[in-house]
């Protein structure tokens, strides 16, 4: 293998694997690029006429993960023009990014199905007459305009998805003249008169006239008495307008949050915990704290023993001379946990069943103490204490997507402002813990942040500090995951349920 020709490989690849990760074949500078690339562990193959790359020793799963827009506008560029549509496409203009299982494509040309390493499938369906409105997202796929999305709405759609409709509907600024020019070429009046419904409920009554007067133009419809679409109604505290200050992701953000109280709520109504006092509360935490300590840093992949925790909690830390990069991360992560978990039960103890709110002061505060350690041992920049995160960020093995880094403060803001609304304290401590990693506004960290901010809440309350075990950790992911991607809140509830009913 010629060194110029590894030498012009490698520099051009120092110039794209950041900015451009994903290639066709035949897009390459030439054609023994790709073999160089694979050999060098550059790239990995996603088809044989698509590549990703990748840093040397980066898992393809991870990879596609990481970049799973870009993979999927590669992938389809040979089948242009195409659309997504669908419930992926609303998901998308609300700025949800996360992986779907399947993602529904009209193209002009094909049909066909195309499995991503088991990731995903993209789902081809040929509809030559189809194109005429759609929006090209930078740096990703084709999506369908918002109003022809409306147009094209199945029946399933409106009747298992409501809440996304409805945040799609009163935050996305719909263009008149072409949602009416494209409703009066159907006609769908069951639809329409559904989508008219949900646009009065969220403010937008001159959408509703103009959907409605298109259903009078099209069709002598009369309603029939039943409808599996119709009887949908939307919560009272998501049937409301949008605040215009409010940028389309907080309206989306927002509005789950206020659907996963209610079933949360619903969910939790039934569980009697004793309310602890202050002494009991804190006394329970400490003699908890090395086995807190011990699961909830194991569950985020750090190998420690509850020995080294005991000597840590004892001040007789063992000497990091000589030990490498990992090893002084993993222990200045442990002594950060403890000093975060002091930290805890002395807000516990000063602001105990009083109605101090939650701020993002606090949050940050919880987070600086969890890695200042680190940060004195030079692992960090004292500005990773101070703010949100500037980069993108991908969770390993998960197909939620956290969002833009610029929406972060957006997001932030609110996470807060809603749990601050909730009453119910396990249902509170469940939604902040939830928001938090959602978003995951910092760089690491994130999830034993999450569970130091949902002990906060619980103890606060009077409701004793609960770990969750290493033994749940795939059961928990996944009910995170399950509550990102799909919708749907309750088996994250009902664990936290369990551990809940467990502390009794």
């Amino acid at each position: 293998m010629p060194s110029d020709r590894i030498q012009a490989v490698k520099k051009w690849w120092g110039n794209h694997v950041n900015e451009h990760p994903a290639w066709r074949t035949e897009e390459l500078p030439d054609k023994w690029f790709k073999d160089i690339l694979l050999s060098l562990g550059l790239a990995h193959e996603i088809r044989r006429d698509a590549i990703v790359l990748g840093k040397p020793g980066a898992e393809l799963p991870v990879l596609i993960r990481s970049h799973f827009w870009e993979i999927v506008s590669c992938i389809l560029k040979p089948y242009a023009p195409y659309s997504i549509n669908g419930i992926t496409a609303i998901k998308f203009h609300l700025g949800d990014k996360s992986i779907p299982y399947e993602i529904s494509i009209i193209t002009k040309s094909s049909s066909t199905r195309i499995d991503i390493h088991g990731i995903s499938t993209l789902i081809l369906e040929k509809q030559p007459a189809f194109f005429k409105n759609t929006d090209t997202v930078r740096n990703g796929p084709a999506i369908e305009s918002p109003e022809s999305l409306l147009v094209h709405l199945r029946p399933l759609h409106l009747r298992d998805h409501p809440q996304i409709i409805s945040a799609f509907l009163k935050a996305v600024d719909f263009d008149h003249e072409l949602l009416r020019t494209l409703l009066l070429q159907k006609s769908r009046p069951i639809v329409f008169r559904r989508l008219a419904t949900l646009f009065k409920q969220v403010g937008k009554h001159a959408e509703a006239k103009l959907v409605l007067g298109a259903v009078r133009i099209t069709t002598s419809y009369s309603p029939p008495g039943k409808s599996q679409i119709l009887k949908y109604s939307l919560p009272e505290s998501v049937a409301k307008s949008r605040r215009m200050s409010d940028p389309v992701h907080e309206i989306r953000f927002r509005d789950q949050l206020r659907i996963y109280r209610d079933r949360a709520l619903d969910c939790m109504k039934k569980i009697k915990i004793p309310e602890w006092n202050l002494k009991k509360i804190l006394s329970h935490a400490e003699q908890t704290k090395k086995y807190d300590t011990y699961h909830s840093s194991t569950i985020e992949g750090y190998a420690v023993t509850r020995e080294e925790i005991q000597l840590l909690m004892e001040g007789r830390e063992t000497s990091t001379t000589g030990a490498n990069h990992e090893e002084i991360h993993r222990k200045m992560a442990l002594k950060g946990y403890l000093d975060a978990h002091k930290f805890v039960l002395q807000l516990v103890s000063d602001n105990f069943r009083s109605d101090t709110p939650l701020t993002e002061s606090t949050i940050r505060e919880i987070y600086a103490h969890l890695f200042s350690p680190s940060l004195d041992a030079g692992l960090i920049r004292r500005d990773q204490l101070t703010s949100y995160r500037n980069t993108a960020v991908y969770i390993r093995n998960s197909r939620h997507v956290p969002p833009n880094h610029e929406k972060v403060g957006d997001l932030m803001r609110c996470l807060v402002e809603e749990a601050n609304g909730i009453e119910n304290s396990m249902v509170r401590a469940l939604l902040t813990h939830y928001g938090f990693v959602t978003i995951h506004p910092y760089p690491d960290g994130n999830g034993r942040a999450a569970r130091f901010l949902m002990n906060h809440v619980l103890c606060t309350s009077g409701i004793p500090w609960i770990t969750i075990r290493i033994d749940d950790r795939e059961k928990y992911f996944k009910a995170l995951e399950t509550a990102q991607c799909d919708e749907d809140i309750i088996p994250l509830a009902e664990l936290l349920k369990q551990y809940l009913e467990e502390s009794r």
